[in-house]
């Protein structure tokens, strides 16, 4: 609790001198003054007095009075939930709990309750599925129509197979690395263009690192990155100017809100995650509970139309709602989870992350992938400019990290060109890998 209040005081340190405390901002400071223990409280009020325009012990005085007020809701509320969930009780709900659950009803503005909406936002006060999923009573019961495969059969994620149309052979993908070129991955057969000098090129908006090429002035930016031991690669995407590309002109939060009052759209903090291959199994065959539009509160499509008056909007299945961590490798289906993105986007997750972390699970001799996710906002827009993906895990005794660059408002796929340089390095033969297994087994034989 006292990183939340660190946080919501340096927060509140970007803001203006005048800046005065609003409705919302009172509501996040009572959620956490009902967690906190009396020294957490008193650092809370000192760190907020200077927002709220009054002295530290009316602070308080202010709490404790907003807490008895909100708190007489909760009895006829939490009526009106057990006869939704009848098992609500076994969760045992702290007060502040029930207040979040009670704000998040009033501000989508839910006259009748349902099992899906609950479900919903306790998914995302609890964070814990395992609890949730005692709520509901009972088992899914098994499908008996399709045959059971075989326990040898790696059908946990079936990996999907899309055609590329346009493979646009002058946009190849550029290798950057300083390595030892013997130890390097053959790349003769793939469309790559090799650079062994890169200088820094001036930032362009929704891109901050910028490079160009020695001979042709190329501006270049980073799509891909990965390491594994001593060994650094980085493949560049060429900067052109793609009609793809969506651009936002309307950033203002306000405007979204008055016109679709119900949606859920904020800016999200950076997300961790362990993937497993438990995780794996116990997501598989398991629907979400509530749509993304439903969730949500809107349409992704209407995000963008909304904040890209001036362009011209496609069909609503060109534009998702897109999870940060996939939902089926375990990651939460709730709004702290969801960004506006395009389709497109989506499929370039899909392809180069969500897929190759299930296969490394399921094939591969690694026990774990650990996920962070950072969306990055520019210009005040709660669509992100950017989806940054840092991986890392442990593979035959050496580490390996990537970091991979998602721009969630381009319609522009990553080409087969790109792919198959990704899927070159990835399978690099690695002599230090082999060099510390051969050395592992030396240990073990002597032992």
């Amino acid at each position: 609790m006292l990183e939340k209040i660190q946080n919501l005081i340096a927060n509140l340190g970007k803001k203006s001198k005048a800046y005065v405390l609003n409705q919302k901002d009172w509501f996040n400071i009572l959620i956490i003054y009902l967690q906190s223990n009396a020294d957490e409280r008193e650092l809370l009020a000192k760190g907020v007095q200077p927002y709220a325009q009054m002295e530290v012990l009316d602070v308080f005085t202010s709490l404790e009075e907003q807490s008895e007020l909100q708190g007489s809701k909760i009895p006829n509320f939490a009526k009106r939930v057990a006869s939704v969930l009848p098992n609500i009780s076994r969760l045992n709900l702290s007060k502040a709990e029930w207040l979040q659950l009670i704000r998040r009803t009033e501000e989508q503005d839910v006259k009748r309750l349902s099992s899906a909406f609950l479900l919903s936002c306790l998914s995302q006060i609890r964070r814990d599925a395992e609890s949730l999923d005692l709520l509901q009573g009972r088992k899914q019961l098994p499908r008996h129509v399709k045959k059971a495969p075989a326990p040898e059969e790696s059908t946990l994620h079936r990996v999907k197979r899309r055609r590329f149309r346009n493979d646009d052979s002058e946009d190849l993908p550029i290798l950057f690395s300083d390595n030892n070129k013997e130890n390097e991955p053959d790349l003769s057969n793939i469309k790559v263009r090799r650079i062994d000098i890169l200088s820094p090129g001036t930032p362009l908006k929704g891109y901050p690192e910028v490079y160009r090429t020695p001979e042709k002035q190329t501006r270049v930016r980073k799509l891909y990155g990965h390491r594994t031991g001593l060994m650094d690669f980085t493949l560049f995407k060429a900067l052109t100017p793609s009609p793809k590309k969506v651009q936002i002109t309307v950033d203002d939060e306000e405007t979204v809100k008055k016109k679709m009052p119900k949606l859920l759209f904020q800016q999200l903090e950076p997300l961790s995650f362990t993937a497993t291959l438990e995780a794996l199994k116990k997501r598989r065959g398991l629907k979400r509970r509530q749509g993304q539009n439903q969730l949500m509160g809107g349409s992704c499509q209407q995000v963008f139309a909304i904040c890209g008056e001036n362009i011209v909007i496609e069909s609503q299945s060109k534009y998702h709602w897109s999870h940060l961590i996939a939902y089926f490798l375990g990651g939460m289906h709730s709004a702290d989870n969801l960004v506006p993105a395009t389709a497109a986007s989506n499929y370039n997750v899909l392809e180069i992350i969500e897929q190759f972390i299930a296969e490394k699970l399921i094939k591969e001799d690694v026990s774990d992938v650990y996920i962070t996710v950072s969306p990055v906002y520019i210009d005040g827009s709660n669509i992100p400019s950017t989806l940054l993906f840092n991986l890392k895990w442990l593979e035959h005794s050496v580490e390996h990290s990537e970091e991979i660059h998602i721009n969630p408002r381009s319609h522009e796929r990553v080409n087969k060109s790109m792919l198959k340089a990704i899927d070159a390095i990835r399978n690099l033969r690695n002599p230090d890998a082999e060099q510390m297994q051969v050395e592992d087994q030396g240990l073990k034989l002597t032992i």
